[in-house]
């Protein structure tokens, strides 16, 4: 984990798998929209002229720009960035038959004009996504770049709620249909308990990074090699990289909460739980048909003309959910 992809949406909206990845991952990649034309000054200026939602979107990244400047959020990798598969997944939704269900949905004519890209996706990107046209595609392009990096990408869990006869916490159906699905899906590595700040500043959140420096080193590299060469020994060394980062964490924030960060927030923490996964690249989209004929009440039936994706091609994720049990 020592980077991993994250949505634009978490990002966006500061949800705890953005403070999850900023705070645990070394660097996290995601998709900055920009025009499609390139990003020169002009280019840009132009856009800032004609898209005005993306004028506001770029406002509320702007508390973001110190872990832009630190390099802690980065739009590339391997001098590469994720527009293109972005653009290839919108077209595929349009033009492969086991996302046939999905194509209503569909809006490939957004990415092929820069104008219309810039201000629908902002719009949808401060609205938290209620448009599958552009989140799906949004979310199948990363996690096809993160396959072909070699990189883990951040999800949210549906929520974990209280049930009764005294049990704190447990994983309870929640969130989406297409979220739930996803949750059945593949082989789980590895789960970990782990504290987090709940909508920090930037600042606060380099801080914080700066102080557990050697217990978040050892957890990614901990991390990174459960997720990508797994075993039962890389698992129970994950633990025990999550519990002495937890013990550090307690220790090191336990001056910093209550308190308000540089935006005037108050710093607060929240336990999550963080589980890893080995999916399909094509995990998104599956989920998504699946939950789309489960809404219509269409039976549940597998889909057929998939690639068989062994460990090098799979898709690896890290769900963050909020666990019901007390902060620090």
């Amino acid at each position: 984990m020592n980077s991993a992809v994250l949505s634009p949406y978490h990002l966006t909206t500061r949800e705890a798998p953005a403070m999850a990845a900023l705070l645990l991952a070394g660097k996290v990649c995601t998709l900055l929209p920009v025009p499609l034309q390139g990003e020169s000054r002009d280019a840009v200026a132009e856009a800032l002229e004609h898209a005005p939602r993306y004028r506001r979107l770029l406002n509320n990244w702007l508390t973001l720009a110190p872990l832009f400047d630190t390099g802690v959020i980065t739009t590339i990798a391997d001098a590469d960035d994720p527009v293109a598969q972005v653009r290839a997944a919108a077209d595929r939704i349009g033009s492969e038959a086991p996302w046939h269900p999905l194509r209503p949905f569909n809006r490939q004519e957004i990415f092929s004009d820069t104008e219309q890209y810039l201000d629908t996706f902002a719009a949808d990107l401060l609205k938290g996504g209620p448009d599958p046209g552009i989140a799906l595609p949004a979310c199948a392009g990363l996690d096809a770049f993160a396959v072909e990096h070699a990189l883990p990408v951040f999800r949210a869990g549906h929520a974990a709620r209280p049930v009764a006869g005294g049990a704190r916490s447990v994983n309870v159906d929640g969130g989406s249909l297409a979220q739930q699905v996803e949750a059945r899906l593949g082989e789980q590595l590895f789960s970990v308990g782990l504290p987090i700040l709940k909508q920090a500043g930037a600042r606060a959140l380099i801080s914080a990074r700066a102080a557990l420096k050697q217990q978040l080193s050892a957890l990614r590299n901990a991390v990174e090699a459960a997720t990508f060469h797994p075993t039962a020994a890389s698992a129970r060394e994950t633990r025990a990289a999550g519990a002495a980062y937890g013990a550090a964490f307690k220790q090191v924030m336990a001056g910093r909460l209550n308190k308000d960060d540089e935006g005037g927030r108050r710093l607060t923490s929240a336990f999550v739980s963080l589980a890893a996964r080995r999916l399909s690249p094509d995990a998104a989209l599956i989920s998504s048909v699946a939950a789309f004929n489960r809404a219509s009440g269409e039976a549940a039936r597998p889909l057929t003309g998939l690639a068989e994706s062994g460990p090098d091609s799979s898709l690896v994720t890290l769900t963050v959910t909020v666990l019901d049990v007390e902060p620090l």
